[in-house]
């Protein structure tokens, strides 16, 4: 059925207080929670959590476009249990309804933001909409609210058709409004958005411990910098990228830097053309670097040092003027898998560095179309295992001097490269050109 515009849209929206009875459910299945004393009956457990439960739609945050696209942010007040999921009833002027189910998981004080796409309904004048939240495992069975909510005009639609202009209004996703920061064109909290959102570089100010950080926009650094654009001065922090590039212009700023604090987790992030290093991690324990791209840099696109218990993952490096990847201990427990290395210029020597680790793993990793000395140069390195490797760098590929015996060779398999240069013995692995 053909939907119409906006202006015919009306703006009204059911707030249901709401519950679930447990009407149209056989008998039999809440058999076991009921009991019966003379006439009189009584609710199952399931039956009272369910109509403890209370939902609000924050009025400010509902939106209708000119799609008939529908989102608004939707609160559990109250209530026992695990709300899974909702269905979202839509009405027409005409009682026509629409039914979309959302399988979001609902704690209580939790707000989510709430979306619906226009075509995943078909009516005419929508005038209401009803949330009807459903408990564990459903059963796809729509059952009526205990309490009803009251019709509330939100004055939606405005002569001109668009919605009226909120706190967010003229201002770029991410910036700060009143309580909260605009995400959409809505001013969201941290309760609703489970993060603290980014769209420049904070530097050292801000970081707090057991929080997590997303950046909502690419940056383009200022033509001066006084620290790191990411300068983590906590420990137990999340920076997730989500994919945003962020420029250096070339100035000599480290792009991404944490010294002495544990457990931080970087992902999903591309850094570009700065004059340092990409990625700077020292002295850390138990941190991780995930999904991370970093090319064009005048030192190393990532360096480490005396930390503990790292992971990096998923990592790329490209058109570093020293190491793409440089790891100095001591240090133990560290593992490079599933990363790619290309054009490297290797000042340092090698594409991959590595100095007085112990317990080293690398794996699926390749490196091609290098400059450097080596593909991967090993000094005082013990290594657990080294397996499905490409390394290859004109006529030797691995420069390796451990000082350390004690190495699994039985487990380092599967290997391709150039040739081994070696004091240690030879690491299993074909030997071909690459």
């Amino acid at each position: 059925m053909e939907k119409r515009g906006l202006s015919s849209i009306v703006s009204v929206v059911l707030i249901v207080l709401i519950a679930i009875a447990a009407i149209a459910i056989v008998w039999s299945f809440f058999g076991k929670n009921i009991t019966q004393s003379g006439q009189k009956a009584f609710k199952s457990d399931e039956e009272i959590i369910l109509s403890q439960s209370r939902f609000s739609i924050v009025a400010e945050t509902l939106n209708i476009d000119a799609n008939d696209n529908i989102s608004f942010v939707l609160k559990r007040v109250s209530g026992n249990g695990n709300v899974t999921g909702v269905y979202i009833i839509l009405t027409s002027k005409g009682e026509q309804t629409a039914m979309v189910k959302k399988e979001i998981f609902f704690g209580v004080g939790e707000a989510k933001w709430i979306q619906i796409g226009g075509t995943e309904y078909s009516l005419l004048d929508v005038a209401s909409i009803g949330v009807f939240p459903f408990f564990g495992s459903d059963n796809g069975e729509i059952v009526s609210p205990a309490v009803t909510g009251e019709l509330k005009d939100l004055n939606l639609n405005s002569s001109s058709g668009n919605p009226p202009a909120g706190p967010c209004a003229g201002k770029n996703e991410g910036d700060n409004c009143t309580g909260g920061y605009c995400i959409g064109g809505i001013c969201q909290n941290e309760t609703m958005l489970g993060y603290v959102p980014i769209n420049s570089c904070p530097g050292t100010s801000g970081w707090v411990s057991g929080k997590t950080y997303k950046l909502v926009s690419d940056i383009n650094m200022s033509l001066t910098c006084s620290s790191n654009c990411f300068d983590i001065k906590n420990s137990s922090v999340v920076l997730d990228g989500q994919n945003h590039l962020v420029d250096g212009k070339n100035r000599p700023c480290t792009l991404f830097g944490s010294v002495g604090f544990n457990n931080i987790y970087l992902k999903n992030i591309r850094l570009f053309n700065t004059s340092y290093a990409g990625v700077v991690l020292f002295y850390s324990e138990n941190s991780s670097l995930v999904n991370v791209t970093v090319s064009y840099t005048s030192q190393s696109g990532i360096a480490i040092s005396g930390s503990n218990n790292t992971l990096i993952d998923n990592a790329r490096a490209s058109y570093c003027l020293q190491s793409g990847i440089f790891i100095n201990g001591p240090a133990q427990n560290i593992t490079l898998k599933n990363s790619v290395l290309t054009n490297i210029t290797g000042g340092g020597g090698a594409s991959i560095y590595l100095y007085g680790l112990k317990d080293f793993n690398l794996i699926n990793t390749s490196v091609t179309r290098s400059l450097g000395s080596y593909a991967i140069s090993m000094t005082s390195v013990n290594f657990t295992m080294l397996r499905d490797n490409t390394l290859c760098r004109g006529t030797t590929s691995i420069d390796w001097y451990c000082g350390d015996t004690n190495n699994n060779l039985s487990a380092s398999t599967n290997n391709v490269f150039n040739r081994s240069s070696s004091d240690c013995g030879t690491i299993p692995g074909k030997i071909a050109a690459c």
